[in-house]
């Protein structure tokens, strides 16, 4: 994940590697996402699953990135590249085994 709460200025551009437990022998075809923002003091924006069960419901949700090809993890471990720039966030499978 990007914690950008303990940061005066961004960098135009990150990128972290993040490995994800994963069932082996599954293929694996993307992730979902969501986010939390605090906007002001006590004023948060979340697209959290649960959140919308306890507050107003937003035109804000949950997203799901696919991949360009269904991709499994021998291992059971799943290894990503996340990035952002000033307008998104991408994530794709580092290496991996293509599924059939």
């Amino acid at each position: 994940s990007f914690d950008f709460s303990s940061v005066d200025s961004l960098r135009s551009f990150g990128k972290q590697h993040l490995e994800v437990k994963v069932e082996t022998g599954r293929q694996t075809h993307g992730i979902a996402l969501w986010f939390d923002a605090e906007l002001y003091r006590d004023e948060r924006l979340s697209t959290e699953p649960t959140w919308c069960a306890a507050g107003p419901r937003e035109h804000w949700r949950q997203a799901v990135l696919c991949f360009r090809r269904p991709v499994s993890a021998s291992s059971g471990v799943l290894s990503l590249e996340v990035c952002h720039d000033d307008d998104a966030v991408w994530v794709g499978p580092v290496s991996h085994t293509s599924g059939a």
